[in-house]
Formats: structure tokens, sequence, C-alpha cells
């Protein structure tokens, strides 16, 4: 009974053992499958969140180039804008540059065709000249000849009396010329004095004014007086002559005054005065007479 009580344990362990090894097979095998439905799970999962990331990143990209394009199109224009300006300004050039190049060369053929003209012409007329100092020596040939024969003069003193007679000829002329030349010179005297005379007796004809006097003009500064009052005062000399007025300046006042009988000759001789100092460049006899 005891063999039989050992037999149905061992054969209960036997069985139990088989019994738990397939059980743990079981669970392996569930477990192993469950991971990999995990794992499955995952990966579906991962790929999921990929996609999701790739299209989240080209909904970004989209946004982005769309806002890029939105900040860069209105310099994009502007700068298309500037190259079709330039565009236009450089055909424009070119077409002005082309026409200009057109009328150059139109000029030019032009004056070439003239230039070719007049030598064909200058040649016509050496040409000519060649052929009438020709005929002109041959007619001088024959007229020496025929003079010959007529004077029965020899060809060295015909020579000599046809230069006596041209140097005498050139000797009137000159003289006739110097005649007139000094009779020229004696008008033109007579001219010059009576215009002197008729300055000399406008200046001291007027009627007399008591006022000499007229507001004084101020150098503005030393430069200026330097400018005006030249070592020698011709500038001062010069323009008492042409105005008619008397000038006075003191070296210890900075100013000019202007002294004479005719009104008007004072005024304009202040003007004078007063537009002079006002020059930053050395004064000249033309500056004073314009």
């Amino acid at each position: 009974m005891i063999l039989s009580v050992l037999m149905y344990l061992i054969l209960g362990l036997v069985l139990g053992s088989l019994a738990g090894l397939f059980l743990y097979n079981y669970w392996r095998k569930s477990l192993i499958k469950n991971a990999k439905l995990d794992a499955e799970d995952l990966i579906d999962d991962v790929k999921e969140a990929l996609e999701l990331k790739k299209i989240e990143q080209n909904e970004r990209l989209t946004e982005l180039e769309m806002s890029l394009w939105t900040k860069a199109e209105p310099e994009l224009l502007r700068f298309e804008n500037k190259i079709s300006d330039l565009e236009d300004r450089y055909n424009d050039k070119k077409d002005q540059y082309s026409a200009k190049w057109a009328q150059k060369k139109s000029e030019y053929e032009g004056k070439h065709q003239l230039i070719r003209a007049q030598e064909i012409e200058n040649k016509k007329l050496n040409m000519q000249m060649k052929d009438k100092k020709y005929l002109i020596k041959k007619e001088l040939k024959d007229f020496i000849q025929k003079l010959i024969e007529k004077t029965n003069l020899n060809t060295d003193e015909l020579k000599s009396k046809i230069k006596e007679d041209y140097i005498n000829e050139l000797n009137r002329q000159i003289i006739k010329d110097f005649e007139s030349y000094e009779a020229d010179i004696k008008e033109r005297q007579e001219e010059i004095a009576k215009k002197i005379l008729d300055t000399a007796v406008d200046r001291f004809a007027r009627s007399y004014c008591p006022e000499r006097g007229i507001a004084p003009v101020f150098f503005p500064d030393k430069n200026s007086r330097r400018i005006l009052v030249d070592q020698a005062e011709q500038n001062i000399k010069l323009i008492q002559e042409l105005c008619g007025c008397d000038i006075l300046i003191e070296d210890e006042n900075e100013m000019i005054g202007v002294a004479g009988f005719d009104p008007v000759r004072r005024e304009l001789t202040r003007r004078v005065l007063k537009r002079l100092v006002k020059e930053k460049r050395p004064i000249t006899i033309e500056n004073i007479r314009k």
C-alpha cells in the first residue's frame, strides 16, 4: 500500500512537472507573443509619430516658405522693377548712342565726301593752274620776243628796262599809300582830340553845385583796401579820370570819400567804388573800365 502511495506520488509529481512545464511553455509563448505584439504596436506608434512629425515638419516648412516669400516678395518685386528700369534706361541710352553714332557717322561720311570732292576739285584747279602757268610762260616768252623784235633790245636790256619801270611804279604806289595812311592818321588824331575836348567841356562846363560831398564807402576788410589801393595808386587815378570826381582815402580811416561838383558823377563814383571793394581777386584796368 505504501508502494502504491509512492507510485501515485511519483506519478503526481511527474504529471505536475509535465503540467508545470506545459504551463511554463504556454506562458513563455504567450509572453513572447505579447512582447511581439507590444513591439509591433510600439513600432506602429513610432511610425505614426514619425509620419505625424514629418507632416508637421512639412506644414512648418510650407508656412516658413510662405512667410519668407511674403517678406521677400516686395523686395523681389522692387528688385525686378529696378532691373526693368535699368534695362529700360540701358535701352534708352543704347538708342541715344545709336542715334548719335548714326548721326556722327552720317556727318563723317558727308565731311569725307566733301573733303574728297574738295581734293578732286583741288587737283582739277592744280591742273588748270599748271596749264595756265604754262600758257602764261609761253605768252610771256612770245611777248618778250615780240618786244625784242620791235625795240631792237637784247634780253638783258629788256629785263633791265622792265625792272626799272616796275620799281618806279612800286615807288609811286608806296608814296601814294603813305600819303593816304598819313591822312588817315591825321583824321584819327583830330577825332581823338575832339573827343578829349568834348569830355573836358562836359566835365567842367556843368552848373555849379555847392554840395560836393556824398556818403562814404567803407572797406569791408584790410584785404579789400590792399586790392583797391595799389602802391602807385593807378586804380584810384584811373577811377578819378573816368568818373571825373576826387577820391579821398586816409590811412587811419577805413573809408573812401568822394568829392565833386556833379552829383551824378559823385553817385557814379560811389557805386563804382562800392562794387570794386567787394572784389576778392586783384583788380585790373579792364575790371575798372567795365
